[in-house]
């Protein structure tokens, strides 16, 4: 993924090593972090020790439920109309 060698469990077996795992052995800071940090920025999410990381994920989960999703949905129809708009209308040389 994105450059790095993965390797996926899927049994219950394996399902029990990936998730039950010390954090010192596994971290989803090191899978997640180099595709996040573009995203969220530095010192965020990933990008942080797993200690704040927990902090984050308390605070940030509540926003990312499903019916917040569905709240986004006409919020990001929006934004990409404007974006559109914007850039069609510059492309047309309006």
């Amino acid at each position: 993924m994105f450059g790095r060698r993965m390797t996926v469990c899927v049994d219950i077996d394996g399902n029990d090593f990936v998730f039950n795992a010390k954090h010192s052995c596994v971290t989803a800071e090191d899978a997640y972090n180099s595709f996040t940090k573009p995203i969220f920025g530095e010192g965020v999410v990933y990008d942080v020790p797993n200690s704040v990381l927990m902090e984050q994920k308390r605070m940030i989960k509540a926003g990312l439920s499903a019916d917040n999703f569905r709240a986004y949905v006409p919020i990001f129809i929006h934004e990409v109309n404007q974006y559109v708009d914007k850039h069609w209308t510059e492309s047309e040389g309006t």
